[in-house]
């Protein structure tokens, strides 16, 4: 079967036209990944440094307790004698 002219044209038009709306498509997504890529980096980023500071702050209240314990010990031996 062939098809007209005027039919052909118009088919080829849409598809031409459906491209070009999926090639959009497909760019707006990738722009869309790429900042959410970004943002889960600058997530990660600030995690990670919270989790920096958190360990910081155990290690000094870890030192903080053992010389409040070492302190407290000294008290009692001095009591004592």
């Amino acid at each position: 079967m062939v098809l007209p002219i005027n039919v052909i044209v118009q088919r080829e038009e849409a598809l031409l036209s459906e491209m070009e709306v999926t090639g959009q498509a497909f760019e707006d997504m990738q722009e869309q990944n790429m900042r959410l890529l970004q943002q889960l980096k600058e997530k990660d980023d600030a995690n990670f440094k919270l989790m920096s500071e958190v360990r910081k702050k155990s290690h000094v209240r870890g030192k903080g307790n053992n010389f409040l314990f070492e302190l407290k010990e000294d008290f009692m031996n001095l009591c004592h004698r």
